[in-house]
């Protein structure tokens, strides 16, 4: 049996970056992922300042950078007035347009040269903690085995099986709206960005990918309400974009396609035990533009900073629940931002059309604008 100080499950960017923070403080960890490479497809797009902040302090953010697109303006709710980043004070006056893929070589590269151990094909099948340590038994090619660590981080998803397993609830309202996703080529593709529909029936989010793809994200009155489970067609994304941009832009060739529910959970604390969470693994967020990634990388800094100075600093263990208490109310704040944003791009009602129609107005007042974009950037929670 293996026995490590600290064991991080999921090799997503939040997980990566735990793992490198800890490493930094010179505590052995070891990261184990299910899956045998990185992401096979794009899910969060943009890096917003305060996590492009912590990247530099870590020597990551220029090579990121130089890989990605900066924007100055970004979206609250898909509304026609846009955010305007560039009047931030941060060193980074924008937001990032990456591929997740891109994100997490960068991160495994880092993590993998301060010596973290990377454990690929090794899927977690029970977590059990006792008051000294936690045993986890793993499957890998070879068999099955157990490794015994301190303290256990979950970073294993919003279906994880480290909070399940460690007792932690993951709750949340019982309210679901359904968007179309597409990874496809478009034969004659429009601005990049957001687009209301013209009768405020619907919205169109679109940005860049690599090897001459766009990911087409579409909500609209008819498909708001079909179910989440199960792949999207074309037919359906080509028949949503004539609703709602009176084109379908000669998509072709998807790559991806899904149906994606747009509902909120939350994990009902952040701490059990010698087990800890961060990422998806404590918290899905409605997807309005990658706060949940940007939400846990900060997690990510905050959580090894405390984990790391308890193991090697000294520091009382009443610091992991300091992060926890700390943690689940910041993501309780980007939880109500996220979830008025699916109430505007979601809602076709009158009242929903009167709320966009405030909103807009609001966001054209400056102090206003720049109010939401600082809380977009993530600037209004704490740096590392």
């Amino acid at each position: 049996m293996d026995d490590v100080p600290v064991v991080v499950v999921g090799a997503g960017p939040v997980g990566l970056l735990v793992a490198s923070d800890l490493a930094l403080t010179g505590i052995r960890v070891t990261l184990l992922d299910k899956r045998v490479h990185g992401a096979e497809w794009t899910r969060a797009l943009h890096l917003y300042p305060r996590a492009l902040e912590m990247l530099s302090r870590r020597g990551l953010a220029e090579e990121l950078i130089a890989s990605g697109r900066p924007l100055t303006r970004g979206h609250f709710a898909a509304l026609p007035v846009e955010l305007d980043f560039s009047v931030l004070d941060t060193p980074f006056p924008f937001m990032l347009n990456l591929p997740q893929e891109i994100l997490e070589r960068s991160l495994e590269r880092h993590a993998r040269a301060l010596g973290v151990t990377v454990r690929r094909r090794c899927e977690v099948v029970s977590v059990c903690q006792d008051r000294a340590g936690v045993d986890l038994t793993v499957r890998e090619t070879v068999g099955r085995h157990r490794i015994r660590a301190r303290y256990v981080v979950g970073c294993d998803g919003s279906h994880s099986l480290v909070r399940a397993h460690a007792g932690i609830a993951f709750t949340g309202p019982p309210v679901r709206a359904t968007s179309l996703l597409a990874d496809v080529i478009l034969d004659r593709p429009p601005p990049c960005g957001t687009a209301p529909s013209n009768d405020g029936r619907g919205v169109l989010l679109l940005w860049p990918l690599p090897e001459r793809l766009h990911r087409v994200v579409v909500i609209d009155e008819h498909t708001v309400g079909l179910p989440a489970h199960g792949t999207a067609t074309l037919a359906e994304v080509r028949a949503a974009l004539r609703r709602v941009c009176g084109d379908d832009f000669g998509v072709r060739a998807p790559r991806r396609l899904a149906r994606v529910c747009g509902a909120s959970y939350h994990a009902e604390c952040y701490r059990a035990g010698r087990v800890l969470l961060a990422g998806d693994a404590a918290h899905a967020l409605f997807p309005a533009g990658g706060q949940g990634l940007n939400t846990g990388l900060q997690e990510a800094v905050d959580l090894a900073g405390a984990l790391g100075a308890h193991l090697a600093g000294g520091a009382p263990a009443e610091l992991l629940d300091a992060y926890a208490t700390r943690r689940r109310a910041a993501v309780a704040r980007v939880l109500a931002s996220t979830d008025l944003q699916r109430a505007v791009m979601t809602d076709f009602t009158v009242p929903g059309t009167v709320l966009k129609c405030l909103l807009t107005r609001l966001l054209a007042v400056p102090a206003a604008n720049r109010a939401l974009a600082t809380t977009v950037a993530g600037l209004l929670l704490p740096s590392d």
